[in-house]
């Protein structure tokens, strides 16, 4: 099919709304022979009320610098809908949009004729994701969740960096009506195997700390195991010394404005 067809296929699973669960995802993934599962590509995944994008943006950034082939799944675009997927720091081409969608669309349609449940918008778009991904050769995905992280269509990868940049009141309609039950859910995309990192904080930081030491993860927090100070200030963004595990890298330019910002480089750092 064309692009234009496409898209207008997948808005149409919208009429299905956010339903909570992996097994549509996972039926899906499996149909398209389980592309999430390349032994070649590794995942960085991202959790948090704010900061999801840039952190996940700065990080693919850095990636690139250090030569590795990547990968960025976010969510919502700005101005075209293959914003949403990004290998090697440019937009998938609408042509492989479309072809690629054509191959989702079809499974939807089988996995309906079976008596599954649809897939929702997503879903369909995070397993477009990692088909283009493992089709591309990325060698680094960077996936952002869309809605929380323990049911999040995004929880199917095999993450060996878990991301919670903070914990806010968002959502609260699927997510929980207090800080902790919306800290649970985004702490839900911690894994067994896995580094954490974190600047959330207060009861937040209780409950992903609870988490990874389930898991037996190694916990990276902000303030104590990375600091970021600023040295010099703009309109054109920030200098900052990053301050992680004993190293310090100074004069960094964060040609972003906002000082909600700096922790998000921090966290990428």
């Amino acid at each position: 099919m064309e692009y234009a067809e496409a898209l207008t296929k997948l808005h149409s699973l919208n009429r299905f709304g956010i339903r909570p669960g992996l097994s549509r995802v996972r039926e899906l993934l499996r149909r398209l022979g389980d592309p999430e599962r390349d032994p070649a590509l590794r995942y960085i995944h991202i959790a948090g009320t704010n900061g999801k994008g840039s952190c996940g943006a700065m990080l693919q950034s850095m990636l690139r610098a250090a030569g590795a082939r990547t990968g960025f799944f976010s969510s919502p675009h700005l101005l075209h809908h293959c914003e949403r997927y990004r290998v090697d720091g440019r937009n998938l081409p609408e042509a492989d949009f479309a072809r690629l969608f054509t191959r989702v669309w079809e499974q939807i349609e089988a996995m309906r004729r079976e008596g599954w449940e649809s897939p929702s918008e997503f879903e369909a778009v995070t397993a477009l994701s990692l088909l283009a991904f493992h089709e591309a050769g990325v060698e680094w995905a960077v996936m952002e969740c869309g809605l929380g992280g323990l049911y999040d269509s995004t929880n199917v990868i095999p993450a060996e960096l878990a991301i919670i940049t903070n914990v806010g009141m968002d959502h609260m309609d699927y997510l929980g009506n207090t800080v902790p039950e919306i800290a649970a859910q985004k702490a839900g995309i911690i894994h067994a195997g896995q580094t954490v990192v974190t600047a959330a904080e207060g009861e937040a930081l209780r409950i992903i700390a609870d988490r990874a030491a389930e898991c037996g993860d190694p916990l990276l927090t902000a303030g104590r195991d990375f600091t970021a100070r600023v040295t010099e200030s703009g309109d054109r963004g920030f200098l900052l010394d990053i301050e992680c595990r004993g190293r310090t890298y100074h004069g960094l330019e964060l040609p972003l404005l906002g000082l909600h910002q700096v922790m998000n480089a921090a966290c990428s750092v």
